[in-house]
């Protein structure tokens, strides 16, 4: 059976005098995802799209004007979150929803092409790494383990260990009582590190067992208006749905360990695989 040839579904906005037409890229996929396609693109003006490739990729897009992403009144329409909120929302729901229907190879929000030629020159390029990746990811799922890490409490924890008990020979007499305390409140703040390094080297081991791949991610230290712990640990984990539940189990009992000592395991998903996404040249 021939393959589905290059090709733009519908032509740019007819009312395009009012702004330069582009394309808006959500993400590649493979065709099966026009069954699921409906709705508005990146905003209510234009439907969404599904361009079809050869080698059985598609791409779903809308069209846009260009102006409302390029240029120095964009530049301010990107810090307004009236406008920008709905629209990163759609940009998401729309990935979402393709992932169910096919592996998905997500594209950050606002990449857009001045043609549908020029997508389809993208795709040219890359058609054997989008393809590589799209098979990479079949019938996985991301999930992201966050943890935090109450210090006062892990001080605490690991004070009660190194510390003498007060009764029998260690305790002695208040003044070598104090002096031990001291000197064991510095050695459990310089403990607090290690361990952490340490257990969290145990909590990324146990958790890629049940997973395909694991990626480490940037660790956001949190506002000074934000309470809670510390954020330590930021990895995204590639999971089949035959290996979920003993995933979560490793979530769970991590947090049955380490919960006593102040760190937390929060994990959340499905997601797009967006940490594992090869990088590809833009040149739009």
């Amino acid at each position: 059976m021939p393959q589905p040839q290059e090709h733009a579904q519908v032509g740019p906005p007819s009312n395009s005098a009012v702004g330069t037409p582009g394309i808006y890229l959500f993400c590649f996929a493979r065709p099966v995802v026009a069954e699921g396609l409906e709705g508005a693109g990146i905003d209510e003006r234009f439907p969404l799209e599904v361009r079809k490739f050869e080698g059985n990729l598609a791409a779903v897009s809308s069209w846009v004007l260009i102006e409302d992403f390029c240029g120095a009144e964009a530049e301010v329409r990107m810090q307004d979150l009236q406008w920008l909120g709905p629209r990163a929302c759609r940009h998401e729901a729309v990935i979402e929803r393709m992932m169910r229907l096919s592996p998905v190879l997500p594209v950050r929000f606002g990449v857009l092409f001045s043609s549908p030629e020029r997508l389809a020159e993208f795709v040219s390029r890359h058609r054997a790494g989008i393809s590589k990746f799209l098979d990479s990811v079949m019938g996985l799922e991301e999930w992201a383990v966050k943890a935090t890490l109450d210090r006062a409490r892990a001080r605490e924890h690991i004070l009660s260990e190194v510390l003498p008990p007060e009764d029998g020979k260690c305790a002695g007499t208040p003044g070598i009582r104090y002096f031990q305390e001291q000197r064991a409140r510095a050695q459990a703040e310089k403990e607090v590190n290690r361990w952490l390094k340490t257990v969290c080297g145990r909590v990324v081991e146990g958790l890629s067992r049940p997973a395909s791949r694991a990626h480490q991610r940037k660790v956001v230290p949190r506002g000074s208006e934000v309470r809670g712990g510390d954020p330590v640990l930021n990895w995204a984990f590639l999971v089949a749905e035959g290996q979920l539940a003993a995933f979560q189990s490793e979530v769970d009992r991590a947090n049955a360990d380490y919960e006593p000592y102040g760190l937390v395991l929060e994990a959340s998903g499905p997601w797009p695989p967006y940490s594992f996404c090869p990088s590809f040249e833009e040149n739009t």
